[in-house]
């Protein structure tokens, strides 16, 4: 053996380890990759939350709720980011479909989005 030929080999031996390292590297991310990809995005933005969820303590008492199936225009506008247009808005859609079933449905009147009903649902009732 030569000098050559020690020197050649241990030439050899770094780039097996660079190798290695980069295919560990590479398998890492890949990894990653694939657990981000096949986490629901609702459980990846679970911790981001743009306006306080109403709790308990900011519950009002079934009584003191406005009802959607019977409330009056002025009902209506005593709820905050109803107006006058949104509130008779709910009172049309009321007249043409009858009752709502669902809170949710409240979405089906144009003007109130989930964002909305989602503050709303704290004081509204059916």
């Amino acid at each position: 053996m030569n000098g050559n030929e020690v020197h050649d080999e241990s030439i050899s031996k770094e780039r097996r380890a660079i190798i290695i390292f980069l295919a560990v590297v590479a398998a890492y991310f890949a990894v990653c990759g694939i657990i981000y990809a096949l986490t629901d995005i609702n459980e990846r933005n679970a911790y981001v939350i743009a306006e306080p969820l109403p709790t308990e303590a900011d519950a009002v008492p079934e009584e003191e709720k406005i009802n959607l199936n019977t409330a009056t225009l002025d009902d209506l506008k005593t709820l905050k980011g109803i107006g006058d247009v949104t509130a008779q808005k709910i009172i049309e859609y009321r007249e043409k479909y009858g009752n709502f079933l669902t809170l949710d449905e409240l979405t089906e009147v144009d003007g109130i989005g989930e964002a909305t009903l989602k503050k709303l649902l704290p004081y509204i009732t059916i």
